[in-house]
């Protein structure tokens, strides 16, 4: 537990964490696009990564979904003009999980 001064300091805490959660997981997933296009592993840069004791790259998944990641960053982003990381982010995201729901896709029609 940690004391903060005010209920907008613990609600901007949470906002942030989730923000930074979902910056997380865009980066992962775009390491992920890069890796499978060099034809490279994903897992193994991901676990060659993660020996570091500062980086831990998440996994990547179908996309970033559930309710609090999405709403907390969009809300993060509507703050200021200036969120460009974050928006994009949130770009790279809906390009991901478009790119693979279209390969389920046609994995299942094949």
């Amino acid at each position: 537990m940690h004391p903060l001064p005010s209920i907008e300091t613990a609600e901007m805490v949470k906002v942030a964490e989730n923000a930074y959660r979902y910056v997380q997981i865009a980066y992962a997933q775009e390491l992920r696009e890069i890796c499978d296009s060099l034809g490279i592993p994903f897992e193994e840069v991901r676990k060659g990564c993660n020996t570091k004791w500062n980086v831990e790259i998440l996994e990547a998944r179908e996309g970033i979904g559930g309710h609090c990641l999405p709403k907390d960053i969009m809300y993060l982003s509507n703050l200021s003009a200036d969120s460009q990381l974050i928006k994009a982010a949130v770009a790279s995201n809906r390009l991901y999980a478009a790119r693979r729901l279209r390969e389920g896709s046609q994995s299942l029609s094949a």
